[in-house]
């Protein structure tokens, strides 16, 4: 027994035309079996010229012959229908296949585009990080070779260290200039602040009356002044300018979310000692860097930092706020 899949013809597609000719064939047969038959019953007859007989024979041939004629050629016409309609089927069938196959390529395809996609980003963070790093890196060396000789400032205690390098040259620069000892001495010589330095400079500042806090903060802002004019500017130039571009790079990633962008900002916050940040904040008070002001107010890294470490805070807390759109998080702790 022969048998078919739906996607290969059967016997009537493949022998269709063999048909079609064996029902003309048969037709043809038909058509002469008929006449000869005629022509054999009426032999004895000869052929007339009247035109009711030829009328008659017509009739008799049309009788016989049409239905038979009729029967044949819709035998042909449904076996053409049925292979057309089979035909139009497969047609139909191999659309579908094709139709699934370009769903298939155009899903490689893509697959294909969202694993490059993927690739292409983990190698871009992959450089990304490797720059990042290297480039704190960098400012923790240029920090590092921050150096400051207490002996220029007056005479050394004994088994005082003259040399103090990086972070210690930063705390050692702050203690020396710009501590809050220093603003209550330069008010009192000055004679805008009338209580004079003595005791507990931090619980005499913590004391100071609320009418003494302009004076006391347009003090902090010129000891500010004469810090840098001292020529400290150059020495925090280059680890500032570093920062200012980290803090660039990092927000120029477009492609980056904010959440992204926040978390390296947060990195670059959790790398700065309380000092560092400091000297930050000086640095964004005056208008030397204001891009780096701007980048420190929308990085947020200052936010981490503790301002109640330096008692000039609560006074100085103005000039901070006016410093950044968004100021830092201040500790419900007082002083």
């Amino acid at each position: 027994m022969r048998t078919h899949t739906k996607d290969q013809p059967d016997w009537i597609t493949e022998n269709l035309p063999r048909v079609l000719k064996v029902l003309g064939l048969a037709a043809a047969i038909l058509a002469t079996v008929t006449v000869g038959l005629y022509m054999w019953f009426f032999r004895s007859l000869s052929i007339t010229s009247e035109p009711d007989a030829w009328g008659q024979l017509g009739d008799f041939f049309g009788g016989v012959l049409n239905p038979a004629f009729s029967f044949l050629a819709l035998l042909a016409l449904l076996m053409t229908l049925y292979v057309q309609s089979r035909e139009l089927k497969l047609s139909r069938q191999v659309a579908e296949l094709s139709k699934e196959e370009l769903e298939l390529t155009r899903g490689e395809l893509k697959n294909s585009a969202d694993a490059l996609s993927a690739q292409n980003e983990a190698i871009h963070d992959q450089r990304f990080e490797q720059t990042f790093f290297a480039w704190l890196e960098s400012y923790r060396s240029l920090v590092g070779d921050i150096h400051f000789d207490l002996s220029r400032y007056g005479p050394l205690s004994v088994g005082e260290i003259r040399i103090r390098n990086g972070r210690e040259a930063l705390k050692t620069m702050h203690s020396q200039f710009l501590a809050g000892c220093h603003v209550l001495e330069t008010g009192w010589s000055q004679g805008v602040i009338p209580v004079p330095l003595q005791g507990d400079w931090i619980k005499q500042i913590r004391a100071l009356p609320t009418e003494h806090h302009d004076a006391f903060r347009s003090i902090y802002m010129s000891l500010r002044e004469d810090f840098f004019r001292k020529g400290f500017r150059n020495d925090l130039r280059a680890p500032l300018a570093t920062l200012e571009a980290l803090l660039a790079w990092i927000d120029s990633q477009i492609h980056f979310s904010n959440e992204r962008k926040r978390f390296y900002f947060s990195l670059v916050s959790s790398h700065l000692s309380w000092i560092e940040g400091y000297f930050l904040f000086m640095a964004c008070l005056g208008d030397e860097w204001p891009e780096l002001r701007r980048l420190t107010n929308q990085s947020g890294i200052l936010e981490k930092f503790d301002w109640h470490t330096d008692p000039c805070v609560q006074i100085v807390r103005p000039l901070l706020d006016s410093v950044f759109i968004r100021p830092p998080k201040w500790p419900g702790k007082t002083l």
